[in-house]
């Protein structure tokens, strides 16, 4: 799997054809990730992993988190985002913090694209098998064997999940 961690995708790679599809799973918040799967219709399902940003995880910045989602965006896009919240055990600059980073990710998925599926981690976890109870370490363990051979960072593991889920709902609903 090739890392470009601290760029914005090559556009050339992502799924601009009708033979593509690129599936985005956006995990929120500041131990959460950015990741897609892109998957080749014709000549059999081939799957291509990539998430962003390396070990900053999500983007530092809102300009860069725009920009990703503007790169990602195409009319062979999904998007589905895990739908979160803050926490009543959260202090009051962490949920502020997290509520601003939150509000900017769905302003750019707003502005960028024709529509993003959210999903509890309840639901999308019962949907793909995997309740992890709060310990994202099953969730890493289910992504690496869903994905094998595939360098899966415990941070992305979320992501992809959700980027998988979304390729399921997507072909549900519109089969090519």
């Amino acid at each position: 799997m090739t890392r470009n961690d601290d760029a914005l995708p090559d556009m050339n790679v992502l799924a601009k054809a009708e033979d593509m599809r690129l599936y985005v799973g956006i995990d929120p918040g500041k131990t959460g990730a950015i990741a897609w799967l892109q998957m080749r219709k014709r000549g059999g399902n081939h799957v291509w992993l990539r998430s962003c940003c390396g070990s900053r995880k999500m983007p530092a910045e809102r300009v860069e988190l725009f920009r990703l989602i503007e790169a990602l965006e195409s009319p062979y896009t999904s998007f589905t985002v895990e739908a979160v919240h803050s926490m009543p055990r959260d202090g009051v600059v962490s949920a502020f913090t997290f509520g601003q980073g939150f509000g900017s990710l769905m302003m750019a998925l707003d502005v960028l694209t024709e529509g993003v599926t959210m999903i509890s981690p309840a639901v999308w976890q019962r949907a793909i098998g995997c309740m992890s109870g709060g310990d994202k370490g099953k969730l890493w363990a289910f992504a690496e064997k869903k994905f094998p051979g595939k360098k899966i960072y415990k941070y992305e593991a979320d992501a992809y999940l959700l980027a998988m889920l979304g390729s399921h709902i997507t072909e549900c609903v519109n089969p090519t």
